[in-house]
């Protein structure tokens, strides 16, 4: 399991404990009031609060309609029933009396827990719905194509390109430019003190190399792609201004600028602009994958930075 998949996992394990640490005791009273073995208790004893307003804890001994005989502590007693003898509900947790009427207030606590659910199944849901409907409106489009992590497709399924790690060619130089902006929005448990490059080339269904791709991310600076031609001499630098929301620069080898892209309607799409600020190309989430459609008018570099631009969002998490 590699490192930024490990990364994710952590805060997917949080919200599952989240989520479930709430329910595990309402849980249990609930199986109990309703699935519990019944039997017959007798309270022989109370501890009451410093006050004498109230009961901490409650033993006696039951005896279950099967026939089997038991002792020790008895939850959900009122005062009054001290030294009395009523019914009771056996299950994983011991003996329970009173059921819903002395349990609801503990069942309350599970209120929250599928409001903030519906919350956030609500919330995906639009995030997911945007993504969704610009990337079927984009496949609608000639030109368009189906970008995952290691292979492109045109709309009917045919190849278009195959991405795979590479290494960088011989004599191939790193392209540095000033002005990285630096991370603000660091996840806690990313220490982000060194920086993670990877290399892959991007080829033609034929196998040719069109491009290769340097994926610059995990240091204190916002994530970067450098843009080689197949002999390592760079051509232009995806550099992200923000994750949240998502904005890029598009920057030539000397610096100058070549475009922008930025969240087109939401998060999980795209809007990707030239200098003058028109748009020639877009992109939308669909799943895993991404559907882009980049304007066959556009010059060919631009074209190559809209891709190289979505398949960076598979590295670009951070």
């Amino acid at each position: 399991m590699g490192r930024a998949r490990r990364v994710r996992l952590v805060p997917l394990a949080l919200l599952v404990v989240l989520l479930v640490a709430p329910m595990v005791w309402p849980g249990v009273l609930a199986y109990t009031f309703v699935f519990g073995e019944k039997a017959t208790a007798t309270v022989t004893e109370c501890e009451r609060t410093r006050t004498g307003t109230g009961i901490e804890t409650c033993r006696g001994f039951w005896r279950t309609d099967g026939g089997k005989r038991g002792a020790g502590e008895i939850y959900g007693i009122h005062p009054h029933q001290e030294g009395g003898t009523l019914r009771v509900r056996i299950g994983p947790a011991g003996p329970y009396a009173n059921g819903w009427a002395r349990g609801w207030p503990f069942l309350l606590w599970t209120v929250p827990v599928p409001l903030g659910v519906l919350g956030y199944l609500r919330f995906h849901r639009r995030i997911v719905r945007r993504g969704r409907g610009l990337a079927a409106s984009l496949l609608a489009e000639p030109g368009a194509l189906v970008v995952s992590r290691a292979a492109v497709r045109r709309a009917d399924g045919s190849p278009y390109a195959s991405v795979r790690a590479a290494t960088p060619p011989p004599g191939a130089q790193r392209l540095d430019l000033p002005g990285r902006p630096r991370r603000t929005h660091r996840p806690p448990w990313d220490s982000g003190d060194r920086e993670d490059v990877l290399v892959e080339a991007v080829d033609d269904a034929a196998g040719r190399p069109l491009m290769l791709l340097e994926h610059r991310t995990g240091s204190p600076f916002e994530a970067e792609t450098v843009v080689l031609d197949p002999s390592g001499a760079p051509r232009l630098i995806l550099r992200r201004e923000s994750p949240h929301p998502l904005a890029y620069r598009l920057l030539d080898p000397s610096g100058g600028d070549l475009g922008s892209a930025r969240t087109a309607t939401g998060i999980g799409t795209l809007a990707v602009r030239d200098v003058p600020g028109n748009r020639f190309a877009a992109a939308g989430l669909r799943g895993r994958d991404w559907v882009l459609r980049a304007d066959e008018t556009a010059p060919p570099l631009l074209r190559d930075a809209a891709l190289a631009l979505v398949l960076a969002q598979f590295h670009h998490r951070n």
